[in-house]
Formats: C-alpha cells, structure tokens, sequence
C-alpha cells in the first residue's frame, strides 16, 4: 500500500524547541537537515522534495540556523526517521555530532569532510553513503576545451597532503582530454598564494581544486590579484569565486544533486545497497566576463550557450 508523501519544512535556530509539536504527530521516513544560511541549498532541497523517486516517503526538512545547534537537533531528531539526509559540510558535523543511531546520507559535502577519520574522531559512524560536490575533471574538462580552443596548458593546485592516487587519476584525465599538465603540489595557503608567479607564460589556467586546508576566505582576494598580475587565470569552484575575479568556476549543479540525493535515498528505503561514495553528475559553469575583456581572452559563444555557462 502506497503511503501518502507528506512535505514539512521548518527552520531550527537557538530557540526551535516550540517546534516539536510540528514532529510529533507522525515519523518522517527521511529527514533532510542543511544550513538555512546557504542560498543554493534551497535549490536542492526543493528538488528533493518534488522528487518522483520518493513520491510515498514522508519527508521532513530542518534548516538549521544559530550557533547552538545541539538543541534543536534534538527537537528534529525526537521521533527518530529511517535516515536523515545532510545537505553541506556544516549540517554534516552538526548531525554526526550529535548522539543519534539514525543513518546517514551526506550530500553536497567534500570526500575529506566524511572520511573514516572524520567519522571516527565522532565516536560513530552511521553514514551509509556520500554525495560528493568534487567535479569530476571527465565532466569538465571537455566542455573547457570547447569553451577555451587552443588552450591546452593546465595547472592543477594540489594539497600535497591529499590521496597520490586522487592526484595521479586527475592528471591522467586531463591528459586524456589533450591537456599539457602541470600539478602543482602545495602544502600550505602561502604555496598557493605564489602559484601564479611561478606559472607565469607557463599555463593557460591555474585549475584550485575546493580543499579546506588551502583555500581560506582571507586568501581569496590576494590568490586573484596574483593570478591578473601574472595571466594565469584561475578556475575556481563556486560561482561566487568567479564573481570574486576568478575567470571562471566549475561546480556541482545543485538541483540536480538534489534530485540525486532523493534517487539515493529512495534506494535506502528500498533495502539497497549504496555505493559508499557517488560524485554529483551534474555541473555548472560560470565565467567572469569583465575578467575575460581585461585578459583579452575569446570564449566559442556557442559552446556557452550549449552549456549553459553563466556569465557574471
């Protein structure tokens, strides 16, 4: 028998407990939890609650705000769903951080967010799959070349201290596509920072993979002004990098994660198994077009307009 798919949508804050009434009347099958403070996650939680793929779950979503979080989790968590759905990296520690049993599925987080030391140092580890936000350089890199003919020389910034295998997978891709590479290894914010001198007349683009380690707010503004002073324009990895003065960014399609995570999470429910670690299939692609005039720089429009690029 069907079970008729309910839709609930609240926001925890500091002082949520007046929200538990909201939850008592019945169990939601799937609780999605993300950070209220985040724009483009409304865009995915929206395409997870239209979802056809969990048209007869109950599904209930906490959009978490505040500092304090412990609380008001315990007013979502307070009867229990079948699994709860963590959308970004700060409703991901939020959620592991909290005392629970109830399984897993974390969304639109970096692989380094979840992985087994993470889990561990939480004294648990109930998560049952990741939805990785990593753009996959096969997804790309084509759509680069097309965009940018005739420039083939790419330097990726590497954290030093990441997987060798991540590393060599990369680069064996991007030359698959025809691309001369360079991977730049950095073990520090400030090796990043000297990048673009060091690559100077050497790389057409200077590819910063998203690592917490090296990209840090403070070090935004000063990264741009190297890579400008020197013509090696960066690819960053959120639209808001290329407004920042990145020449262009790459990035997980947020709605389609969404309609991602809920395909996952139905196969949950239905007792299968999980890959334990699924790359988001969908990107965007952004391009700061003042940047391109001030570099002098041509894009093939009509691979734009096929991909759907935004410029801003």
């Amino acid at each position: 028998m069907n079970v008729r798919s309910t839709r609930r949508a609240f926001v925890l804050g500091s002082l949520g407990g007046s929200l538990g009434s909201a939850l008592r009347p019945g169990r939601p099958e799937v609780l999605v939890v993300s950070s209220a403070s985040a724009e483009a996650y409304g865009e995915a939680i929206a395409r997870f609650q239209s979802s056809a793929a969990l048209r007869d779950a109950a599904v209930s979503v906490a959009q978490l705000a505040g500092k304090d979080l412990r609380a008001p989790l315990s007013v979502a968590l307070a009867a229990p769903p079948r699994l709860v759905v963590t959308m970004g990296s700060n409703a991901f520690a939020a959620v592991l951080s909290f005392s629970c049993d109830t399984p897993v599925l974390a969304s639109l987080v970096l692989r380094s967010d979840v992985s087994p030391a993470v889990c561990q140092d939480s004294g648990r580890s109930p998560v049952v799959a990741t939805l990785s936000m990593e753009v996959q350089p096969a997804a790309f890199l084509p759509k680069l070349k097309r965009i940018f003919p005739g420039k083939d020389r790419l330097a990726i910034a590497w954290n030093s201290a990441a997987p060798a295998g991540e590393r060599a997978e990369i680069a064996a891709e991007a030359r698959r596509q025809g691309y001369r590479v360079d991977m730049l290894e950095c073990a520090s914010p400030k090796d990043l920072l000297g990048a673009p001198a060091a690559l100077r007349r050497q790389a057409d683009f200077l590819w910063c993979l998203p690592d917490r380690a090296l990209h840090r707010p403070e070090t935004v503004a000063p990264l741009i002004l190297a890579s400008i002073r020197n013509h090696v324009p960066i690819i960053g990895f959120s639209e808001n990098f290329a407004r920042a003065g990145a020449l262009l960014a790459v990035y997980a399609d947020y709605g389609e994660a969404g309609e991602q995570a809920a395909e996952l999470a139905a196969r949950y429910l239905e007792h299968a198994r999980l890959p334990p670690s699924v790359p988001a299939r969908g990107i965007r692609i952004a391009i700061n077009e003042r940047l391109l005039r001030v570099l002098g720089l041509e894009v093939d429009r009509r691979a734009c307009a096929e991909f759907d690029v935004r410029m801003v």
